[in-house]
């Protein structure tokens, strides 16, 4: 695979992949690289990823190892605070793995994982280097899952220990004796390290139209001395098939309860920069989601896709001590908090009709999707600014569709209209800030793709209408943007190098 796209603004990107079989081993090599000038002042950035994948199978079992190594460097215009726009970040992240799978009646999987990640951010991009922020911190991590058969269902162990640790230039407790960073003489004084454990247990049974699925993880933060219960259960039933002389009609339901924990980051307990201040007094946050669904599936008879699908699912989620970063308004700084218990309400809905399913593969129109979700949490940033719990989508519509215009030229499009909730700061007319509610928008992207045989060639465009819309406060997101490419996708058979 091969993949090479140019645009607007200095756009750059090209990514090629590999797979190849020799003998009892697999191997997947990917490499990709990515720039830009930014689509305004100080969104520059520069991306190197490569990662390689090697399976093989042998008696005793088999063996998956993996390792990839990103090198990204970005303008972070506003991104952690509107009050510097000028910040830069660059970052180098190592991750690898090693799992092995065992045995037949009892499958066993050990594995073992690690991360490696540093970091410079600046402030103030080309500031003197002795006011930056070095970072470096590392994960490692065992696991061990253990599953059987039998005829009361599969049952699952698992086990899981993470390891991590950071050294800062700002972000932990004072270290006893400072580590040399080698770069502008200078030396991390900064650290913290915590473990965090997990072991779970899951059972699934399956009948002929019934799926019941039921675990319990028990979750320990060190730090917090705590150790957190999380159940979940997942419901699936399948109802009978309805036929008629044309058509079959299938649908099921599905029920699901879960409860989730997170860790706040170091950056939320540690983090004192610009306007941003961050809480070493933070508590892991929990959440307990329930969810109903149903998927309603249209054939045509002697098809194996169905032409029409209906997927509309409910859920409620229940979160306590959520973190985020609150700004009152006689305040000029974020401080990261824990929020009492909040309660989010959803729904998704999505109709999918692919009319190649009940006339000929190349009908003109390809697909044609609907989409509709809303979001409602139950409390309301009076008072002050919310970062990120209270401020998100209320409302999103969107309509996908695909339409072939002759042989191997289509176009597609995507429309979206979205409704925010929250409230910001703006300082573009007003030096003191002026409080603003986040304005709905619409978004339009179009691809115009010629496909022949491995060969595609494509021309597209985001943002089609060059709508003005905003991330967080006045940053503002990308206009029109437009990008040729082309990709080279060819299915080699397998070869065998001895």
């Amino acid at each position: 695979i091969f993949h090479l796209t140019g645009g607007m603004y200095g756009l750059l990107q090209t990514g090629a992949a590999l797979n190849m079989q020799t003998g009892r081993w697999s191997h997947m090599l990917a490499f990709s690289y990515g720039q830009s000038d930014g689509y305004i002042k100080n969104t520059d950035y520069s991306n190197v990823s490569a990662f390689y994948q090697n399976k093989g199978r042998l008696r005793s079992g088999t063996l998956d190892f993996q390792i990839g190594y990103n090198d990204k460097k970005y303008g972070a215009n506003g991104f952690y605070s509107l009050k510097y726009p000028d910040q830069f970040e660059s970052t180098q992240t190592l991750l690898t793995s090693l799992k092995w799978n065992m045995g037949k009646t009892v499958r066993v999987t050990p594995a073992i994982y690690y991360r490696l990640n540093k970091d410079c951010f600046e402030l103030v991009k080309g500031q003197d280097p002795t006011k930056n922020n070095y970072h470096i911190t590392q994960l490692l991590g065992l696991q061990i899952l253990t599953n059987f058969h039998s005829i009361a269902g599969t049952t699952t162990f698992s086990a899981d220990m993470r390891w991590e640790e950071i050294l800062s230039t700002s972000l932990g407790d004072p270290l006893t004796e400072t580590v040399p960073i080698h770069a502008h003489q200078l030396s991390y004084k900064f650290g913290k390290t915590r473990l965090q454990t997990g072991i779970s247990a899951a059972h699934i049974i399956s009948l002929k139209r019934f799926t019941a699925n039921v675990a319990l993880l028990l979750q320990y933060f060190g730090g917090t001395r705590k150790i957190y219960p999380l159940p979940a259960c997942n419901l699936h039933y399948r109802f009978k098939p309805l036929t008629s002389p044309h058509n079959i009609f299938t649908s099921s339901v599905e029920v699901s309860f879960a409860g989730s924990a997170r860790q706040p980051t170091f950056t939320d307990l540690y983090y004192k920069t610009g306007d941003v201040l961050g809480n070493n007094a933070l508590q892991p946050e929990q959440a307990y989601t329930l969810e109903g669904s149903t998927l309603l599936k249209l054939y045509r008879k002697n098809r194996e896709n169905p032409y029409l699908m209906l997927n509309i699912a409910l859920f409620n989620r229940w979160g306590r001590s959520m973190i985020d970063y609150i700004k009152k308004e006689n305040e000029e700084k974020w401080h990261s908090v824990n929020h009492t218990n909040i309660s989010f309400t959803g729904v998704e809905a999505e109709l999918q009709l692919l009319p190649p399913q009940i006339a000929r593969a190349n009908y003109p129109l390809q697909n044609l999707t609907l989409q509709y979700s809303y979001l409602h949490s139950d409390k309301e940033a009076d008072g002050y600014q919310s970062r990120y719990v209270l401020d998100h989508l209320i409302h999103r519509l969107s309509v996908q569709i695909t339409h072939r215009i002759y042989k191997g030229l289509s176009i597609s499009g995507n429309f979206s209209f979205n409704s925010r909730k929250g409230t910001y700061k703006s300082f573009a007319e007003n030096p003191i800030g002026q409080v603003k509610s986040y304005p709905n928008y619409a978004l339009l992207d179009v691809r115009l793709q010629y496909s022949y045989r491995a060969f595609s060639v494509y021309v597209e465009a985001s943002n089609l209408l060059n709508v003005k819309y905003y991330d967080i406060g006045d940053l503002v997101q990308p206009g029109t943007w437009a990008r040729i490419g082309i990709k080279f996708d060819h299915r080699l058979q397998s070869v065998s190098l001895q």
